[in-house]
């Protein structure tokens, strides 16, 4: 289960809480579960699926520029151990050989 560290402050109008209210007491949830599962659903999701695409595009775009110079591209195996490689390397603050 998620541990939550931050608040986060909304003022809604009557016929929003109550509505609100009464979908939580349906789902047998709390308002602010409600809240948390629309910014995931609405927000965050949505922005891991733009920044998975835009990478998506970068990798694609770097196979359209080896093979336009006469390159051929790794495949995805050896791509995918140094994106690892690099972002350990990214998370630990070491630089890469």
């Amino acid at each position: 289960m998620a541990v939550y560290k931050h608040r986060v402050q909304a003022v809604l109008d009557e016929e929003q809480y109550a509505l609100l209210q009464t979908l939580a007491q349906e789902r047998e949830t709390t308002v602010s579960g409600l809240i948390r599962e629309a910014v995931q659903v609405y927000y965050v999701a949505d922005a891991v699926k733009d920044r998975r695409m835009a990478a998506l595009r970068r990798l694609y775009a770097m196979g359209q520029e080896a093979e336009a110079a006469g390159e051929v591209m790794p495949d995805w195996e050896e791509l995918e151990e140094e994106i690892i490689q690099a972002r350990i390397a990214h998370l630990m603050e070491i630089p890469l050989e």
